[in-house]
């Protein structure tokens, strides 16, 4: 995600949001709660909504556009994604925002 003027970078980050489908929302709410998620978590997270290959694949994407980070698991094949410090919290506060419309706007 290209970095703008603060105020600007939210409003992208809340329609980026909300154009995503709500098993890609349940991902992104895990990560931005701090939890760490292999591919197969995440479909757990999904609700078998998804399958695995296309989770893998977004969150490889989301890799690529330095939103989140993996780490190795041990000597394993196995990755784990965590969602990058700077992104936590206006993730979590455009998630809140979506899911309570009427509270966002009375700034």
């Amino acid at each position: 995600m290209a970095r703008r003027g603060g105020r600007r970078r939210k409003i992208d980050l809340e329609l980026w949001i909300m154009e995503m489908p709500e098993w890609k929302k349940r991902i992104l709410h895990a990560l931005a709660r701090g939890e760490k998620l292999t591919a197969r978590r995440a479909v757990e997270v999904a609700e078998g909504e998804v399958l695995y290959n296309a989770i893998y694949r977004w969150l490889r994407d989301l890799e690529a556009k330095g939103v989140i980070d993996s780490e190795r698991i041990g000597f394993t094949r196995k990755r784990v994604w965590i969602l990058k410090e700077e992104y936590r919290r206006p993730i979590l506060e455009a998630l809140e925002k979506l899911e309570n419309p009427s509270q966002g706007h009375l700034t």
